[in-house]
């Protein structure tokens, strides 16, 4: 996750690190909150994954685990429109 991490716009760098900040200072639960994030779960071969939107072109991909708040990023991926 690291290198492509590192080969992301800076602008979707810093989106992710601020929605990273805001689930480790408030939860997962606050992401259903803010619109913007469009919080959505996915299917298919998804399923168990859900995603937010860092910008119109890119998603972060994850699994939560509410009880625990722990999320595990799956992936920051451009989605295609």
């Amino acid at each position: 996750m690291r290198k492509a991490y590192d080969r992301l716009p800076q602008h979707i760098q810093l989106h992710y690190q601020a929605f990273k900040k805001r689930v480790e200072t408030s939860g997962i639960q606050v992401l259903r909150m803010y619109k913007g994030y469009h919080y959505e779960a996915l299917v298919g071969d998804r399923k168990a994954q859900k995603s937010v939107r860092l910008s119109r072109g890119y998603r972060v991909i994850f699994r939560e685990w509410e009880k625990e708040r722990i999320l595990e990023v799956i992936d920051v991926t451009k989605h295609g429109y």
